[in-house]
């Protein structure tokens, strides 16, 4: 019964090709299409894991507060990178508790580091992966 199904199959594409050949141009192009966009996602991970990178190489403190929306926002751009960014030690959330470095800031997320004397902010502002 199957064979007979197939050679019907069989059968119909020689009588009318065209329904096979737009099926598998259709295929093709939605491959096509999608290659970019997934290609754009795996560099973007890519970039972002090189952003965290440079942050903890570069000791960069992450000065947020757990009530900021602007925060969220730069947190879930870290996306699964975050935990490795709070296990670093260089991120310090405001709302939690009170430091040298949060009282002179003017609005978080800030970016700081330490010259070894003092602490300078780099950055204000949510940042990607520009």
């Amino acid at each position: 019964m199957k064979r007979i199904k197939a050679g019907k199959k069989t059968e119909a594409i020689r009588k009318n090709p065209y329904k096979l050949a737009t099926i598998v141009l259709f295929i093709v192009v939605v491959f096509l299409l999608a290659s970019p966009h997934i290609q754009n996602k795996l560099n973007e991970k890519t970039n972002i894991q090189n952003f965290v990178d440079d942050l903890i190489e570069n000791k960069v403190i992450f000065v947020y507060s757990s009530g900021c929306s602007a925060c969220h926002v730069q947190i879930e751009i870290f996306g699964s990178d975050w935990n490795r960014y709070v296990d670093s030690g260089l991120t310090l959330d405001c709302a939690d508790q009170s430091s040298e470095i949060c009282m002179n800031i003017r609005a978080t997320p800030s970016w700081v580091i330490n010259n070894g004397t003092d602490y300078i902010i780099v950055g204000e502002g949510v940042k990607g992966n520009e």
